[in-house]
């Protein structure tokens, strides 16, 4: 069946009617040396500030045709929160993550510009049912164990591996660039177009109570492993291919840092689906480190939480009236909520902001609500591996 039969187009990006970005986008598939400049978008997703689209381009062969990914930059995200995190960087590491033997997407070809970057196509499974998809959680977490192994010189600019570079200061200066960006989307303005009842009331004054709370907690000094980290890791950032390999994909924010981050995007994106397949992986995982880890680890969710928070305003900043933006606007009041719950336990938090399980309900619809027990489940695990250390101690 020809792909453009079984995928459903994807409304929910910005669109492709910008004259400048198709030209890029032909600059960068002129750049493969293989495809023509013509192209045909099958589909479109939207993953933070890039634009994904499935597209069918010439290639020149018998039938005509080849299927690939372009990812694109939306620059008003990206003057206002892509910091260092660009294509450019993004296709360079993907390059030495190749000659890793990571199973991440090839780049084919990239614009001048660096507004657009081919990537190859990998056949994805169709929706498997729950066993398989515990399976296929399994692999994810196999690769994920293969990326933090890597030795972060081996894939970073030099730039940014400066000396003495310990978990520690890597932690404090991922966290210090993200609060720069953020103040920046603040100082800018944009996030006044979302200051309104329908999406986010007094959306302003939110950002920066939250911007308030990062400087307010201490980031624990612990000592941990130094890591390569995705930046961006779980559910729907892999893709498993028709022989049962799992892919990671969306590689944007990669850096060096604590794998506990990536195990705390895991809890965040998996409270949507398999919860508990997630969260028994990630728990297994922390009872093997020190008991120190728990601590950065309570850190980390709150860090999460509270980032998705600022990245949703930014999104919804660049076009506040698009049909996605609700949706957003529902997600920013739930992860600000479990932002907040995440920082009740932590030293030095603001105890003026903190909210009960009780209270955080408020900001959950019926159909959200399993995201509120799940995160709740999640809690209770941390603290069993705690209570269990604590006995072991005693007996």
């Amino acid at each position: 069946m020809p792909i453009e039969q079984r995928i459903e187009l994807d409304t929910l990006g910005f669109g492709i009617d910008d004259p400048e970005l198709r030209s890029q986008i032909a600059d960068a598939l002129r750049d493969t040396d293989r495809y023509g400049p013509g192209f045909t978008v099958l589909r479109q997703a939207v993953s933070g500030s890039r634009q994904n689209y499935l597209m069918r381009v010439d290639d020149g062969t018998s039938d005509g045709t080849a299927i690939v990914w372009c990812r694109a930059t939306h620059e008003v995200i990206d003057d206002a929160f892509a910091g260092r995190f660009t294509l450019a960087r993004e296709a360079a590491v993907l390059g030495r993550l190749a000659d890793l033997a990571i199973r991440a997407p090839r780049v084919l070809g990239r614009s001048r510009s660096g507004r657009a970057l081919i990537q190859q196509y990998i056949g994805e499974r169709d929706p498997a049912d729950a066993a398989t998809r515990e399976v296929d959680i399994g692999g994810f977490f196999d690769e994920l164990d293969r990326v933090h192994t890597l030795d972060p010189a081996t894939v970073l600019p030099p730039d940014e591996l400066l000396p003495p570079l310990t978990a520690t200061i890597a932690v404090q200066t991922e966290v210090s660039a993200w609060m720069a960006l953020a103040r920046q989307l603040l100082a800018s303005g944009r996030l006044s177009a979302i200051d309104r009842p329908a999406l986010v009331p007094d959306a302003p004054r939110r950002i920066e109570l939250v911007l308030s709370e990062m400087d307010a907690v201490r980031i624990p000094d612990v000592d941990l492993d130094l890591d390569l980290v995705h930046g961006d890791a779980g559910r729907a950032n892999y893709i498993v291919d028709h022989a049962g390999d799992v892919w990671l994909i969306d590689w944007e924010l990669v850096h060096c840092g604590s794998r506990l981050e990536d195990y705390a995007w895991c809890e965040l994106r998996g409270l949507e689906q398999d919860e508990a397949v997630w969260r028994r992986h990630v728990m297994a995982r922390l009872d093997l480190m020190a008991e120190s880890a728990i601590d950065m680890y309570r850190y980390f969710r709150m860090l999460i939480y509270f980032r998705s928070v600022v990245a949703i305003a930014a999104r919804m900043a660049a076009d506040p009236s698009h049909p996605f933006a609700a949706y957003l606007a529902q997600r920013f009041e739930e992860n600000e909520a479990l932002g907040w719950l995440s920082a009740r336990p932590l030293r030095q938090a603001d105890g003026r902001q903190r909210l009960s399980i009780a209270d955080a309900a408020g900001a959950f619809t019926p159909a959200s609500a399993p995201r509120l027990a799940a995160w709740s489940s999640w809690t209770d695990s941390i603290n069993a591996i705690v209570q269990a250390r604590r006995q072991q101690q005693q007996s």
